[in-house]
């Protein structure tokens, strides 16, 4: 990627590394950041919150750090912030728009398994049950 002028800082990880990651995934040594100090200093309009699918308190913070920053919250996993009234109200109250969105549902594993199913359902077929298996490359350093 080209330089961006960006910097990545440390969140709070909370119960944001998946179960399948935490023997893969080293959580970093570096300092917590004070998540929202760092989205009014770099002026961000919208946090996208993209954890591991059971992240509730981590997508909670992720929430708290944008009404505290006063930015847009957009999350992309399953748990339910932007349809929660208290959540919807704690951001209504601020002006700030609030979107909770299954983007795995929408590009992931499930869209690509049920795509296929859905034009032999149209035709007639029956289907009792399907499943699908995941495979995923691991890098090994």
């Amino acid at each position: 990627m080209p330089e961006t002028g960006v910097t990545v800082r440390r969140g709070r990880t909370l119960d944001g590394i998946g179960r399948y990651l935490e023997d893969v995934v080293t959580e970093s040594s570096e300092p917590v950041a004070d998540v929202a100090a760092e989205l009014r200093r770099a002026g961000t309009q919208v946090l996208v919150s993209y954890r591991p699918v059971g992240a509730q308190a981590a997508t909670e913070f992720d929430a708290a750090c944008a009404l505290e920053a006063g930015c847009a919250f957009v999350t992309c996993i399953p748990v339910f912030i932007a349809s929660n009234p208290d959540w919807a109200e704690r951001f209504a109250a601020k002006g700030l728009p609030i979107i909770g969105a299954d983007i795995k549902s929408q590009v992931g594993a499930t869209i690509v398994h049920r795509v296929p199913a859905n034009p032999m359902r149209e035709r007639g077929v029956r289907l009792d049950r399907t499943y699908r298996l995941i495979s995923a490359a691991m890098p090994t350093s």
